[in-house]
């Protein structure tokens, strides 16, 4: 287990505009959310989970990833690249469609989807509100697994799939995979068993 307390998270704008100050080896990196806590509880986190994440000078800890290939160019994908390719940006997409006017596009599988025209919104969004901290290691996803065994990290899924929130997060984004439009959304989420707490995303 890493110390939490001796990462040092940079501002996702400049890394966005400088990728040069992430690392190009492998790795595990950490995604920081300013407001998370507000976002958490405007997510419905709360309605399933009283811990609230690991925090940094007032940023939270919401996402933990790790690759084997450079962080440089994997957390690029999360800033700004397309939904498709980032679980991440998924996650966040589907909780601020409403406050970003974002149309999630499915592909028809129920698995994945992107937000077309709306990607640079999120894009905008994410490196505005979020800061990364990196770790390189040869075991990147030994430092992802004790990191996720010892505190709580709420935007990952697929390692937490037992829990209740992370469980609710795969119902509304299989909604949203799937859904041809937007029209029925508030009726729809309800008839799918998502809270419709999430049709009341934050506002930054």
């Amino acid at each position: 287990m890493i110390d939490l307390n001796s990462l040092h998270p940079i501002a996702s704008h400049a890394l966005a505009s400088r990728p040069s100050l992430a690392p190009a080896e492998r790795g595990a990196y950490f995604v920081f959310f300013d407001s998370g806590q507000l976002l958490l509880e405007r997510s419905g986190y709360l309605e399933f989970d009283d811990a609230f994440p690991f925090s940094i000078d007032g940023y939270d800890l919401l996402y933990v990833g790790a690759t084997l290939g450079q962080l440089r160019a994997r957390v690029l994908d999360h800033l700004t690249g397309n939904s498709r390719a980032s679980s991440l940006r998924m996650t966040v997409g589907a909780l601020l469609t409403i406050d970003l006017g974002l149309e999630p596009v499915g592909d028809g599988t129920r698995t994945y989807f992107h937000f077309g025209d709306g990607e640079k919104r999120l894009t905008d969004w994410i490196v505005a509100h979020t800061r990364v901290a990196f770790v390189p290691a040869d075991d990147p996803f030994g430092i992802e697994k004790s990191v996720l065994a010892s505190v709580p990290v709420p935007f990952n899924i697929s390692e937490r799939k037992k829990h209740a929130f992370s469980k609710y997060l795969m119902t509304l984004r299989s909604y949203f995979a799937g859904r041809p439009s937007a029209a029925a959304r508030m009726v729809d989420l309800v008839s799918v068993g998502v809270s419709t707490t999430a049709g009341v995303p934050p506002v930054f």
